[in-house]
């Protein structure tokens, strides 16, 4: 927002600093004082910090956040998801006794936890097209459906999951050519500034790069930076394996960028249409254009 790539670095800082603290043996703690970690997390501190790793995916690159996250989700599905009736309780399976476990939905000063868990599993879901990240937001959403129908603005944060699930999210791949990740950056500034939501993002480097990263994310399988110039993918769920793009552009100078982004923002239904119809002809492309 800001294009300032420090708080990237002071992120990173603050990331590492609870993974090496704070996560211990595969579980996540709250406090850390004198050298030692205690009091085990709440689901809020699993999907706010999920959620934060996902955020400095997008932002840095490195495959090592998107995995940190995948492996908090799974301990989020293990010890706080409700299995039978979908949601996530407050505390996990192996706290300390409780009268009862709560699951909580209102947001507050500060979003619910399942509110953000929620929107977590949509993200995954673009990212990976697994299915089973939609279909466990989907159950979660049938357990607070009665508080959306009565009273939907106690689920303000919450909503903004279900507006994700009820759009066409758009997945942005952008590949550099290898070693010159840095000249993606001025189509990464003019998609800083534009207000573009239910999206994911991928930054990656062609080569070997590319192909690690397509393990855990398909969708960057045969994604190249053609003629060895920065290229950006934007593509729907249903096409992730193959993805014939909606669009697949060599980055043009600044001024076009910002145009390509513009019409991204407020044609992307018909930019749905356009790929169904021309795919990669030059009409479409001259379309974009």
């Amino acid at each position: 927002m800001l294009g300032n790539r420090e708080y990237i670095q002071i992120a990173k800082k603050a990331a590492l600093f609870i993974i090496d603290k704070l996560y211990i043996n595969g579980e996540l703690f709250r406090f850390y004082k004198d050298g030692s970690a205690s009091h085990r997390a709440y689901l809020n501190d699993y999907a706010f910090f999920t959620a934060a790793l996902l955020d400095l995916f997008e932002a840095d690159s490195d495959p090592f956040w998107f995995e940190t996250a995948l492996a908090f989700d799974k301990y989020l599905a293990r010890h706080f998801e409700d299995p039978v009736d979908g949601g996530f309780f407050m505390t996990a399976d192996n706290h300390e006794a409780m009268i009862a476990r709560e699951k909580p939905g209102y947001d507050g000063a500060l979003p619910s936890g399942n509110a953000i868990a929620l929107m977590n599993l949509f993200r995954f879901y673009e990212f990976t097209t697994i299915d089973t990240y939609r279909k466990r937001a989907v159950a979660a959403f049938i357990t607070f459906s009665r508080i959306f129908e009565s009273t939907p603005l106690a689920l303000t944060e919450m909503m903004m999951a279900l507006d994700f699930s009820l759009d066409t999210p758009k997945t942005i791949v952008i590949v550099s050519p290898g070693g010159r990740k840095m000249e993606s950056n001025p189509f990464l500034k003019e998609l800083e500034s534009t207000y573009l939501p239910n999206r994911v993002l991928i930054q990656v480097e062609a080569g070997e790069k590319a192909k690690k990263l397509a393990r855990i994310i398909p969708i960057v399988t045969g994604k190249t930076a053609i003629g060895g110039k920065v290229t950006a993918y934007v593509c729907v769920n249903e096409e992730f394996v193959s993805c014939p793009p909606i669009l697949l552009m060599i980055l043009p100078p600044r001024s076009r960028v910002l145009i390509l982004f513009k019409r991204l923002n407020f044609e992307h239904w018909v930019f749905s249409q356009t790929h169904c119809t021309w795919g990669m002809s030059s009409q479409g492309l001259k379309h974009f254009l």
